[in-house]
């Protein structure tokens, strides 16, 4: 919070604070989005051929349909957030401790 108050007193707009934070979330979801999607796969995979003789693999967009999933609820959940800091009065944000 203080980060973002002395961004902002600084001169920093709002977008650019949003964006400075939300660089570093984006490689992290890129990272698992990539890796959940090919233990999702493999998993299911190994799954249905356990179970069934001829079976239907796991189609791309599905596994697309839960990326989109992913950064669409993580960049709400971290945009509110920063927005939220971005919003609060500097002042106040850097007299606290």
């Amino acid at each position: 919070m203080k980060e973002i108050a002395l961004r902002k007193v600084v001169g920093a707009k709002d977008l650019q604070i949003m964006a400075l934070v939300n660089r570093g979330y984006v490689w992290v979801f890129a990272i698992g989005a990539a890796l959940g999607c090919f233990a999702g796969w493999f998993l299911t995979k190994l799954l249905m051929d356990l179970i069934f003789k001829i079976n239907v693999c796991v189609e791309p967009v599905t596994l697309l349909f839960g990326v989109a999933a992913l950064f669409l609820i993580s960049g709400l959940t971290v945009g509110l957030k920063v927005r939220q800091a971005v919003r609060a009065n500097p002042a106040d944000v850097l007299r606290s401790e």
